[in-house]
């Protein structure tokens, strides 16, 4: 019962095409991962670490803490009805000869609500070793709620982090604080390129993000082109690949962007992540990325002209994830498509220099690397920053306390701790 990401570079004529692939894609990760794909015979309780550890250091360990695997590998956005497809068929869509038939499902989203459902009353596990049967909490008496995605996951949190936080708000009436984190998935944007049309040091609120501009051009990355958001229309590699993707699972990008843009006749941008984040999620949000993260630098990049091809240098995407993530902490609350109203509501940003990749449940990036505000001297690894920032108020400011930290920013100073 499974779908996954798509083969780049399969020249895929009609958006039909994804669903074959997809298939043949889905039989060979299921037998490579199938731990991550299935919880037939796993244990009910397991150690991670990071923010799952259970040692007593670990400020978290106190909370109730559930993993949900990759599963259905459609990154918890899938939201469709079983389908029939071929490994192989015509122009027309009918199966060949020695065409294999699948039934797929995009079921991602479901299970994520099937989960909650099974958590409201309170469960009963098995401990780590099989015994020790023990009974969690009822997610309905829960009063603070931390949904955590990291890489692919946090992929899909972007997108359905208000569904799923209205979700837990129909199953626990005490769940008055509901945030997100979104673990190593911040990508620069297809909008930003006038920031980097022009120095980078620009003034905030002078050139951003926030502009809008698209211009199919980057100084950085040359031409680009805006073609896999787009509707398919032609033959190609990369005609309207992303959105087909996302559309072929159910089409389950955040609803609040997409009944924006369908007005403006823009909705392409709802599948740019780093517009849905920076304009669209209501739902407080903390971004914990890596400066020179080696997963994203070297991932294919979906609105470069050659994006099969491309990857940043550490130096450029270095600079790119500095003024992106100083326009969305700077500026998002004030700046949003929506207009949203961000004056009492929070987030956070915490970007090392590091190349690390997926660190909220590794011990060493979440409880050792530190960062510090030289203005005010204070001192945060990711831990004591997300639970600081999950937990505490500012008295003096009666609202949610802010942290922003980009290691090397200029609005954002953040220093190594000595």
């Amino acid at each position: 019962n499974c779908s996954d990401e798509v083969h780049r570079g399969d020249d895929l004529v009609p958006p039909r095409n994804l669903d074959i692939d997809q298939g043949e894609m889905c039989t060979f990760q299921y037998q490579r991962d199938r731990p991550m794909m299935s919880s037939d015979g796993a244990p009910q309780s397991r150690g991670l670490g990071g923010i799952m550890s259970a040692n007593q250091l670990n400020e978290f360990s106190a909370f109730n803490r559930v993993v949900i695997d990759r599963c259905t590998q459609d990154l918890w956005i899938g939201d469709r009805d079983p389908f029939a497809t071929w490994t192989n068929s015509d122009n027309s869509g009918n199966p060949v000869a020695n065409s294999r038939s699948y039934t797929l499902f995009r079921h991602g989203h479901r299970i994520i609500k099937a989960v909650f459902a099974d958590l409201a009353s309170g469960p009963e596990f098995s401990g780590i070793n099989g015994n020790d049967a023990f009974v969690m909490p009822a997610l309905a008496n829960a009063e603070n709620v931390l949904l955590t995605g990291n890489s692919n996951g946090a992929f899909g949190l972007m997108h359905t982090g208000d569904a799923l936080a209205a979700e837990i708000h129909s199953i626990s009436e005490p769940a008055n604080n509901i945030r997100l984190v979104f673990d190593n998935r911040w990508k620069p944007g297809i909008e930003s390129e006038i920031s980097f049309n022009t120095p980078a040091a620009c003034a905030p609120g002078a050139c951003s993000m926030y502009d809008h501009v698209y211009s199919g051009r980057s100084s950085h990355v040359g031409n680009y082109t805006n073609r896999q958001y787009l509707p398919h229309s032609a033959p190609g590699v990369n005609d309207g690949k992303i959105r087909a993707q996302l559309d072929g699972w159910g089409g389950n990008v955040d609803a609040s962007c997409r009944a924006h843009h369908l007005v403006l006749g823009d909705e392409w941008r709802c599948y740019d992540l780093a517009h849905v984040v920076a304009n669209h999620v209501s739902t407080p949000f903390f971004v914990h990325t890596s400066l020179k993260d080696s997963a994203l630098r070297t991932h294919p990049v979906d609105w470069s002209s050659d994006p099969i091809n491309h990857a940043w240098t550490p130096t450029t995407f270095r600079e790119r994830m500095l003024v992106q993530l100083e326009d969305l902490f700077i500026l998002r609350p004030t700046h949003t498509d929506e207009g949203l109203d961000n004056t009492t509501w929070s987030m956070a940003v915490f970007a090392p220099d590091s190349t690390q990749h997926v660190a909220i449940v590794d011990n060493a990036e979440f409880f050792d690397v530190c960062l510090e505000d030289p203005l005010a001297g204070v001192q945060y690894t990711y831990a004591t920053a997300l639970h600081d920032w999950l937990l505490d108020d500012d008295p003096a400011q009666g609202m949610p306390v802010a942290i922003g930290l980009v290691e090397g920013g200029v609005g954002l100073p953040a220093v190594p701790c000595p």
